[in-house]
């Protein structure tokens, strides 16, 4: 039976062994974890109830763990999703985490890395979700300066805010015509609304919170992703490719900026030619 403050955690692996392995070892950490072996049967449970986080094998019956990540990722933007995958290419990775996954684990994987990139994960939820009930809570009562109060607190340090958004939390303008409405998890070029996954929000977010500074790779991957990321972080450069090609395609005055050997900058119009973006 599932305790008051319990975590509650869906694993979705058509694998038995493994699936009973992962329940065993996440039950002895005191979690409540619920389980499916296929896709539609994890979609069921999914709709039935609340998950803190889903454990999300890519292969397999029925529906695949890729539509069901974008199904899901449709009704919920910010449960957070990891994948549990046995194909080693770039590409498949990437596209899990397109789709709005927020981790990948290639098979095999060791259970203590994995019980870790849970433990982020949550983290990393209970954060966001704290920053934002901030967010939609104080800027309502006080105007402008608890915007921006509400803002810093989330890690967000705007140019400028500029109201309430539909939710009550600030609508904030941080970088030229680039707006991110913090408590809907949206964001717009003027009235134009861009498409963004959740980590192509959070990237946005991170570079607006520097004011025009730069953000180190290692600070990007550990406060987007929560922890230092292992291996090859070409995902951040995915992610940041993905996001200049949407700002582009809006029109946007807002540009990324790579500065060589460092990492990425926000700036409010396109930087000068002599600095590179890779």
């Amino acid at each position: 039976m599932e305790q008051a403050g319990q975590k509650n955690i869906l694993i979705v692996e058509d694998e038995a062994v493994l699936r009973k392995t992962l329940q065993y070892n996440l039950e002895k950490e005191g979690y409540a974890v619920e389980t499916a072996s296929e896709g539609y049967e994890a979609l069921e449970r999914f709709e039935k109830r609340s998950f803190d986080l889903i454990l999300l094998d890519v292969m397999l019956p029925g529906l695949s763990g890729f539509e069901l990540c974008q199904i899901i990722r449709r009704q919920d933007r910010a449960l957070p999703i990891i994948l549990l995958t046995a194909r080693r290419d770039e590409l498949d990775k990437v596209a899990g985490l397109d789709l709005g996954a927020d981790d990948y684990v290639t098979k095999p994987f060791s259970l203590r890395e994995l019980m870790a990139r849970i433990r982020a994960a949550l983290r990393r939820s209970a954060a966001m979700a704290e920053a934002d009930t901030v967010a939609r809570a104080e800027p309502a009562a006080a105007g402008p300066d608890a915007a921006r109060a509400a803002a810093a607190a989330a890690g967000v340090a705007p140019v400028t805010a500029t109201g309430a958004g539909r939710a009550g939390g600030p609508v904030l303008e941080v970088a030229g015509d680039l707006v991110l409405d913090v408590s809907r998890h949206e964001a717009r070029i003027g009235r134009q609304a861009l498409t963004t996954s959740r980590k192509e929000f959070d990237l946005l977010r991170l570079l607006a919170a520097s004011s025009g500074a730069v953000v180190t790779r290692q600070l990007a991957m550990e406060k987007v992703w929560g922890y230092d990321f292992p291996g090859d972080d070409r995902t951040l450069d995915v992610h940041i490719a993905w996001l200049r090609q949407k700002l582009a395609k809006a029109g946007a005055t807002a540009r990324i900026t790579t500065v060589r050997g460092v990492g990425y900058r926000l700036d409010a119009e396109a930087p000068p030619k002599d600095e590179t973006r890779a």
